[in-house]
């Protein structure tokens, strides 16, 4: 990275509200280091002290317009746990785009964080935080002040997070090309998308906290009554004017169903794991006690491979 851009960024968002930090203790080198390639961005939103982790792709240049991807955690998790989860980061530096990894909101400040995703969940649903306005706020600060393409935006998280996601194409489908939501499914008492927004979902058959067939998870621990995945996904077919019956590609482990539309910008997949429970295919455990990634998918690879063929039109 070159210094005079990250200072550059630095100086602007610090004069729009915004605070630009390195984790690491400075260093006269750091632009040599690679050190600066992770750092965090603080912001204030509606009165509330919000915070992202941003990784910049190895062999980064301020001449370059990136894709930006958004991931977002799962309930009870925090960016790190993302980062952790998805291994996304090893995905940006191989093809070349900026990964977000924003924090939800809790009582306990980075513990515990969660996302309102309409019904869900916990703290931030229960206190109707308005995270879709964040996360535009998040968008727009990073479009100004980093080589975004503002045209490849996308977002994808984990659970609650993957709600998240769909919300934010729900509400705001202006704001992202793509959106890959993983074991998870739609959170909001009514569904009517205001645009069209490709969808990649990935869904275990077998998950025991987001059924895949819908109803409450034994697992669950919010006791929610989830809406079934194919409701999820046929919404987005009728949004993005999506043939309603599939090319279906059946493999040992899971399916892929694909819904093509007319207009070459939209469409929408849904991954079924048969044995698939509730976790990020080919990533980690989202903790200790967590359920097992099923080891055939790479998941975060086919979300790139996904959102690279979108753009806004």
């Amino acid at each position: 990275m070159k210094p005079g851009l990250f200072l550059t960024a630095l100086t602007g968002l610090l004069l729009s509200g915004c605070t630009l930090f390195i984790p690491q203790k400075p260093r006269a080198d750091i632009f040599d280091t690679g050190l600066q390639q992770d750092f965090i961005l603080v912001m204030e939103h509606q009165e509330i002290t919000r915070m992202a982790t941003i990784h910049m792709p190895d062999g980064y240049q301020s001449s370059g317009k990136y894709p930006l991807v958004l991931v977002m955690h799962g309930g009870g998790g925090n960016a790190g746990n993302a980062k952790e989860m998805t291994g996304m980061n090893t995905i940006a530096d191989k093809n070349g785009f900026i990964v977000v990894y924003p924090n939800g909101t809790g009582k306990l400040n980075n513990r515990l964080l969660t996302w309102n995703a309409g019904d869900c969940c916990g703290y931030a649903q229960e206190n109707q935080i308005d995270d879709v306005g964040f996360l535009v706020s998040l968008i727009d600060t990073l479009v100004q002040r980093l080589p975004v393409n503002k045209k490849k935006v996308y977002a994808t998280g984990m659970s609650n997070g993957g709600m998240m996601a769909y919300r934010l194409a729900h509400d705001r489908p202006d704001m992202v090309a793509a959106i890959a939501p993983v074991v998870a499914t739609m959170a909001l008492n009514e569904i009517s998308p205001k645009g069209s927004v490709s969808v990649l979902a990935i869904n275990g058959m077998k998950d025991q906290h987001v059924p895949y067939e819908g109803g409450i998870g034994p697992e669950s621990i919010v006791k929610q009554d989830w809406r079934p995945v194919e409701e999820s996904i046929m919404t987005w077919v009728r949004a993005n004017h999506c043939d309603p019956v599939p090319v279906v590609i059946s493999k040992p482990t899971y399916r892929i169903d694909l819904y093509s539309s007319k207009n070459p910008f939209y469409e929408v997949i849904l991954y079924s794991l048969y044995e698939g429970e509730h976790a990020w295919p080919g990533g980690k455990k989202g903790s200790l006690i967590g359920d097992k990634p099923e080891p055939e998918l790479n998941a975060s690879q086919i979300i790139w491979d996904f959102f690279n063929r979108h753009s806004k039109p």
